[in-house]
């Protein structure tokens, strides 16, 4: 049985870019690829903090688990620490990246004014994401996916 005549387009001009999708290699038989989910959760395999402009989830944590909030905590010092894990849940949680270690700093301009980011629409940002990173995967070639796939599950 032809699958392309099948399940393919009947007319092949209207999927302009079907060529480069993961379903042409479906069509053509090869469905052995699975992409690999990555979390930034992991651990690095080099020693360095940065990276570029992400930093390793292994820094972050070390950074968390030296700081005790007490009601004598220094305000300040509270407020780099709700950054700290609001960098972690965004980077790591939220939206991460294929890498499967590394977090961006992208968002530590968002986080800059930690008060007003409670306003912004973080819901719709890790939606965006997620839909990028489906796009992405949808690529010939592609070994791993980001984003917040357990809402893809759901």
């Amino acid at each position: 049985m032809d699958r392309r005549a099948v399940y393919g387009p009947r007319d092949g001009t209207v999927l302009s870019q079907q060529s480069q999708h993961r379903s042409d290699e479906i069509l053509d038989g090869n469905i052995d690829e699975v992409l690999q989910a990555k979390r930034a959760d992991g651990f690095a395999p080099e020693e360095g903090a940065l990276k570029g402009s992400r930093l390793q989830v292994k820094a972050i944590i070390h950074h968390i688990s030296r700081v005790h909030i007490t009601p004598d905590t220094p305000h300040l010092t509270v407020v780099q620490y709700a950054r700290v894990v609001a960098l972690l849940l965004l980077g790591g949680k939220m939206c991460p990246d294929s890498s499967g270690y590394l977090v961006s700093l992208l968002y530590l301009a968002k986080l800059e004014n930690i008060v007003a980011a409670r306003n912004y629409s973080w819901g719709s940002a890790v939606l965006a994401f997620l839909y990028r990173e489906l796009c992405n995967a949808s690529e010939k070639g592609k070994a791993a996916i980001g984003g917040a796939l357990q809402l893809v599950q759901i």
